[in-house]
């Protein structure tokens, strides 16, 4: 048998070895194929906001000189016989429940109130005009609010549906309560009710830069937790909303800032049936 040369054999034997070598190199280099990253969920797009308020003229029910009487006494001001007041027809998509889309509706402005709050040196200029947007058909009140401000708006004017859904998913509804309905109540006005928030619940309502209440008949279809206590059940009642406190609020669990409050009130007795604080704690 021929015999390679010993230098010969070992070159076949090296270059036997690099060839193996480079072959497992390539293997080892090759990332085994990676699952496919889920992809995050899509988060739901936040709906538009809009409003809007195109004047028209049209015989209803509720007059002008009645609208201004209703929407005053649900505010709890003197009737201001020069306010601003027109006819038209309203959208709302933020308004909760009451489905504002076209609504022939009076919308009423009160200007320089002088709404003041104990330990202040004067009145709030925040709240020193009102627009109400009342029902031009029944006579309910639907919307109050403030000016909105640059920053500090409440979030259900940056969020439409957004109360709605919650207050819905826990069995909770408001309905439009027709002016016919006031006389059979003794309601508490608005702003008399702020100053009574205000007292129960410190820097809520006084510090903040817009407000927005919602009035009408309000149903908690949520078990009681007492079988004693009762339920309300269109009963009239006052969700207020306040935004833009930025106020330090101590509590037991560390300091936080309180941004938004949210308030659902028996507009007969004043008394709450719950209420939310925005907390961020630091």
């Amino acid at each position: 048998m021929h015999k390679l040369p010993r230098n010969r054999l070992l070159v076949i034997v090296a270059l036997i070895g690099i060839s193996l070598i480079t072959i497992l190199v390539f293997c080892y280099s090759q990332a085994p194929d990676q699952p496919a990253k889920a992809e995050a969920p899509a988060q739901p797009a936040v709906p538009e906001v809009i409003m809007s308020f195109t004047e028209t003229n049209a015989d209803t029910p509720i007059t002008r000189d009645e609208a201004v009487k209703i929407t005053s006494g649900l505010l709890g001001i003197e009737p201001q016989a020069s306010c601003m007041a027109r006819l038209g027809l309203a959208t709302d998509n933020t308004v909760p429940f009451l489905k504002i889309a076209d609504r022939l509706s009076w919308e009423i402005v009160f200007e320089n109130l002088a709404v003041t709050f104990p330990g202040m040196e004067g009145p709030k200029p925040e709240f020193s005009t009102i627009t109400c947007l009342l029902d031009a058909r029944t006579g309910a009140l639907l919307k109050v609010s403030t000016i909105m401000p640059a920053i500090g708006a409440v979030y259900t004017e940056k969020f439409p549906g957004k109360l709605e859904k919650a207050l819905a998913s826990s069995d909770m509804s408001l309905v439009g309560m027709p002016a016919s309905q006031l006389a059979q109540v003794a309601v508490k006005p608005l702003i008399p009710l702020l100053m009574d928030l205000e007292k129960r619940e410190k820097d809520t309502i006084q510090p903040a830069k817009h407000l927005v209440a919602y009035f009408g008949l309000f149903t908690d279809r949520r078990p009681a937790r007492n079988i004693v206590i009762d339920r309300p059940a269109d009963r009239p009642s006052w969700i207020v909303m306040t935004g833009g406190l930025h106020c330090l609020m101590p509590t037991t669990f560390g300091d936080h800032y309180a941004t938004d409050a949210q308030f659902v009130v028996d507009a007969c007795s004043g008394k709450p049936y719950f209420y939310n604080i925005d907390e961020n704690y630091r």
